[in-house]
């Protein structure tokens, strides 16, 4: 089943000609490949979901370190400081939010894998960011979110697997996701090793 934007998100035309040249080779090597528009639970939701996951992250990461944390925050780095003390805020109430919504996640899962053996996605809406990061605020406006494919299947626990497909015209570099049923690495290590060997084999230019 090949997943274009999960009803949540605008994938750059470059990163939407890799998942159609991946479900290519798919086809052209025997498998039933099948376009589906299903959409995440609550698209509409989709960013309060994800910031709410965010959150739970933070404050598990709290917990570890609360003791260091409380009496030594000047040693963090101000970002991470800032992450541990919003996620040390939360709430039942947000908790409660969260795991309803990983629930809603693990029956939206199980349902496109009782019809397909594979999901193949992009792995991000867009190619390579700046190496100093996204700009998260121009994200969420032009719906391209770096990790709208992957924190749904890191939420689902399925396993999925990156793999590269090729430079963009601007020379940055593009990838597809697979993501397969739980346990059923054998599928997913097979599909990402015919996509790998389709693909051209990329050297770093170096100036003279």
């Amino acid at each position: 089943g090949v997943l274009h934007t999960l009803g949540v998100t605008n994938p750059q035309a470059e990163t939407l000609r890799a998942v159609d040249d991946a479900a290519g080779t798919l086809r052209d090597h025997g498998h039933e490949v099948a376009d589906d528009d299903t959409t995440l639970p609550d698209p509409e939701n989709f960013p309060h979901a994800l910031r709410l996951r965010q959150q739970v992250l933070a404050y598990n990461r709290f917990l570890d370190c609360r003791d260091v944390f409380t009496a030594r925050r000047g040693d963090f780095e101000p970002w991470f400081a800032n992450a541990l003390e919003h996620g040390s805020r939360i709430t039942a109430d947000e908790f409660a939010q969260y795991w309803t919504h990983r629930a809603r996640l693990n029956l939206w899962a199980a349902d496109l894998f009782s019809r397909y053996d594979l999901l193949l996605t992009p792995t991000v809406p867009s190619t390579a960011w700046p190496a100093e990061g996204p700009d998260l605020e121009a994200a969420l406006r032009d719906r391209t979110l770096p990790v709208a494919f992957t924190s749904v299947f890191n939420d689902t626990g399925n396993p999925a697997i990156s793999i590269p497909a090729g430079l963009a015209p601007d020379g940055l570099p593009r990838s597809v996701q697979l993501v397969a049923p739980h346990h059923r690495e054998d599928l997913l290590i097979g599909a990402a090793a015919l996509l790998e060997q389709a693909q051209d084999t990329l050297h770093p230019t170096l100036e003279p």
